[in-house]
């Protein structure tokens, strides 16, 4: 099966498939030892497996030409909410208009032709826009999460697309403070970006070959477990490293094997994707790849991996590294990269 999805790894190139952290650091700068990555849940990776199964056993059948997976030129995108209040619907707008804020032909719709922000319903019949966010929590759709680009046309019209858990209560008290420092310091801000790059078509930085090679799946021979304080999987006395598997089965994602697969391997994720589009849409086209010659290491698609969970360690072609103006001590982008934006010129422009 071909594992190639048309994905961008940001500035040329970059599903949820953010990092996410917990209610409790979503608001603040997060310890990345505590960071919480954003991932498909469970039951929605069923989707993607019951379609690979069936693809399997389909002989004639072939892969999905994942173009569709951009919007088309000249697109205005529309958004719909389900939950929350007018005063969230606003931080996420103008965080998300922050991709299409030079766009002279391209741009988020979230208001209706009086002014009111567009909002959808479980018991939608018809689609009430392209992309549909809510807040939920609990094993189905819970999480920080949104599909490919225009992979979110293809499924039911009463489901999200998109899907941001605390920030009902989270964020209140950041109503009407957009434009202040504090804001854009956020994970919450970045979480935002990230999920609407998803939106646009780009899939996690670290599906780039350089990171795939980088990045240690297994732990290291002899690895004892160890944990820090936030009982987290952490380096062990001789600094040996758990490896990504053992590392995201711990606290606090909390992740299963076929989770951790899915988010965390490019080969996985591409697979059923394929799958999944094509059970949906009939189409017999097979995905191509594109990607950029080199990691962007300050963009807001890629994952803040700790560095000993990276064979080159601070020196990883994977490892964040800040964009100039940005803050020193995080570990995760807190605007657009000069790349991230060049992908969008180059696609949308």
């Amino acid at each position: 099966m071909s594992t190639t999805l048309r994905t961008i790894l940001t500035a040329l190139p970059a599903l949820c498939v953010l990092g996410c952290v917990t209610n409790s650091t979503m608001s603040s700068p997060a310890a990345r030892s505590y960071a919480k990555f954003d991932h498909m849940p469970p039951p929605m990776i069923e989707k993607f497996d019951a379609a690979l199964t069936a693809m399997s056993e389909n002989e004639g059948s072939e892969h999905i030409g994942a173009a569709d997976l951009f919007w088309p030129d000249r697109a205005i995108v529309t958004v719909a909410f389900n939950g929350g209040s007018d005063e969230l619907y606003e931080l996420i707008e103008l965080t998300a208009k922050e991709w299409t804020r030079d766009a002279a032909f391209f741009d988020f719709d979230f208001h209706t032709s009086d002014g009111k922000f567009r909002k959808w319903s479980i018991a939608d019949a018809t689609p009430a826009a392209d992309i549909r966010i809510s807040f939920r929590a609990g094993q189905e759709w819970g999480g920080y999460w949104s599909y490919l680009g225009t992979m979110s046309r293809y499924f039911p019209a009463n489901e999200p697309t998109m899907n941001f858990e605390g920030f009902v209560t989270e964020l209140i008290k950041f109503h009407g403070r957009y434009d202040t420092p504090e804001w854009r310091l956020t994970y919450a801000h970045s979480t935002i970006l990230h999920e609407f790059g998803h939106a646009l078509g780009l899939a996690h930085e670290h599906f780039h070959p350089q990171c795939q090679s980088d990045m240690k799946f297994e732990a290291d021979d002899g690895y004892a477990p160890t944990f820090d304080h936030y009982k987290t999987y952490a380096p062990d006395k001789k600094g040996r490293s758990p490896g990504v598997n053992l590392y995201f089965a711990g606290p606090p994602n909390n992740w299963d094997p076929k989770t951790i697969a899915f988010n965390l391997d490019s080969q996985t994720f591409f697979e059923r994707s394929e799958a999944l589009l094509a059970s949906v849409t009939g189409r017999d086209e097979e995905f191509s790849t594109l990607a950029t010659r080199s990691v962007d290491q300050a963009s807001v698609m890629l994952y803040g991996l700790p560095g000993f969970l990276l064979k080159g360690g601070v020196n990883s072609p994977c490892n964040y590294v800040a964009q100039t103006g940005e803050p020193a001590g995080l570990d995760y982008a807190t605007a657009l990269s000069d790349r991230d934006r060049k992908f969008f010129g180059l696609v949308y422009e």
